[in-house]
């Protein structure tokens, strides 16, 4: 897993400033084992005494996305989420208490992807399979 350090000099490497907000942004995201949403965030954020104006906090978001280092995860209730670009993986969502758990899956869907792209004359730019079910806890 990539931590807030690196992405930050990855960044400066590349001319872009360390602001507080996008550190502690990154620092967040990096210690998640979930997706976090924009009011998760502000409430974590919050609990570190830093209490970002929400569209400062929208415009670190965007811009860490356009940098390919945050990706957006939509799960069932359609709620935007977002978690550090990392390796490939997958969610399982609890319909109950929705608790998010990232697996990677042993067999990758790069061939069916291909397939699919193929079969439908369709550019594939990503793709994204949950499993909603119920965690342990709320069986």
């Amino acid at each position: 897993m990539v931590h807030a350090p690196e992405i930050i000099e990855n960044l400066k490497r590349r001319g872009f400033r360390e602001t507080p907000v996008r550190f502690r942004l990154l620092e967040l995201l990096s210690n998640s084992s979930t997706p976090l949403s924009v009011p998760e965030i502000i409430g974590k954020l919050s609990q570190q005494n830093l209490k970002p104006n929400k569209t400062t906090l929208y415009r670190e978001i965007d811009f860490l996305m356009n940098q390919d280092i945050l990706v957006e995860v939509r799960l069932h209730d359609r709620k935007k989420r977002y978690e550090i670009t990392q390796q490939h993986h997958h969610h399982l969502v609890c319909l109950k208490c929705d608790s998010i758990t990232d697996i990677k899956l042993k067999q990758d869907l790069g061939r069916e992807e291909t397939r699919l792209a193929k079969r439908f004359n369709f550019a594939i730019e990503r793709h994204a399979l949950e499993f909603f079910g119920y965690c342990n806890n709320c069986q």
